[in-house]
């Protein structure tokens, strides 16, 4: 049987579908698959796969079956966290773009993390959460102390790899986590 495809007026993936994913985290483009394919753990998908604590697709809204689209576009329960996806210059909310652009689809893949709706991705949350509030903290290492260490270690004579990626755009607790595994 071939899938179906089309959920949320997209169509079957072609080669910019890898693009989109590009700069998402795991949890964030797993999430931007299942929505862009309708199989996602929301009522609809997991009563339809008979999945016995699902007896109905409605939503808990009671308002339409309990799809992506309908959590995104018009659940009465998100209305307050729907305004971090509309689109600045329009002021409006447009799916389509939101699952087919880059920059829609990190913030839909987010959104949905933080919504806390799908249990399986509860974990990746709170680690997404932990790591964005120790950039906070710890912020980016500045240029200017990149350019200061490379001197000193260009003087020692010692090239160190990590410090290329630092260069290259890898986040500082990226490159602290390879060292300490």
């Amino acid at each position: 049987m071939q899938p179906k495809w089309g959920i949320i007026r997209t169509g079957v993936p072609a080669e910019k579908a890898p693009k989109i994913h590009e700069g998402l985290k795991k949890a964030e483009s797993s999430i931007l698959t299942q929505i862009r394919t309708g199989r996602i753990g929301l009522a609809s998908f997991l009563n339809r796969a008979k999945v016995p604590d699902f007896p109905t697709p409605m939503c808990q809204c009671g308002r339409a079956e309990e799809t992506a689209s309908h959590i995104i576009a018009f659940c009465p329960r998100f209305i307050t966290q729907r305004d971090s996806l509309t689109s600045p210059p329009q002021g409006r909310l447009d799916i389509r773009t939101l699952v087919d652009t880059p920059e829609g689809a990190k913030r839909v893949g987010r959104w949905f993390l933080k919504l806390q709706i799908l249990p399986q991705f509860r974990l990746a949350e709170e680690l997404m959460r932990e790591e964005e509030r120790k950039e906070r903290l710890t912020g980016w290492v500045s240029s200017r102390r990149l350019v200061r260490s490379r001197r000193r270690r260009r003087r020692q004579g010692v090239t160190c790899r990590l410090w290329r990626r630092l260069q290259k755009g890898y986040k500082f607790s990226d490159v602290i986590g390879l060292v300490m595994v």
